[in-house]
């Protein structure tokens, strides 16, 4: 993105704005199979966006001009300091509990009194899975996408 740093700024709330109606949909669209979970969704997917929008922020921030980049060189282009890595892994972590909210809506469709349980157990799996990753990614430097693809 070129631009002044108002125009980043704009961009930047702008961002945060689309981050908000996501959550909404998301939240809805959850909702309509575990209702009590609206607010804990919305609440979580919003966290998440707003820890990568800062992520983004602290990444380019300093930088004259921000170019968008084909995905296959946005690993070399992601420098990262410390807080960056945590606040990514704070919210990669975070964002399971979406995907276990799903899943655990959907067998509360057929199994009520097992929604509880496998929440927990799908955050859980997504936790471990994801500080493996993460301390393979960033304290290691394995990178698994080069072991996997």
């Amino acid at each position: 993105m070129r631009g002044t740093g108002s125009a980043r700024v704009a961009a930047n709330i702008g961002a945060m704005i689309i981050g908000i109606v996501v959550a909404i949909a998301v939240a809805i669209g959850i909702g309509h199979l575990w209702p009590v979970m609206k607010l804990p969704v919305f609440s979580v997917a919003l966290l998440c966006w707003i820890l990568w929008g800062v992520t983004v922020m602290l990444r380019d921030r300093g930088t004259e001009e921000v170019e968008a980049l084909p995905w296959s060189q946005g690993r070399e282009y992601a420098t990262s300091s410390r807080t960056t890595i945590v606040l990514t892994n704070l919210a990669t972590i975070l964002f399971g509990f979406l995907p276990a909210s799903l899943a655990a809506g959907l067998i509360g469709l057929l199994w009520p009194e097992a929604r509880w349980i496998v929440l927990i157990v799908a955050v859980a799996l997504w936790t471990v899975g994801a500080s493996v990753v993460g301390v393979l990614r960033d304290v290691l430097g394995i990178d698994i996408a080069d072991k996997i693809w």
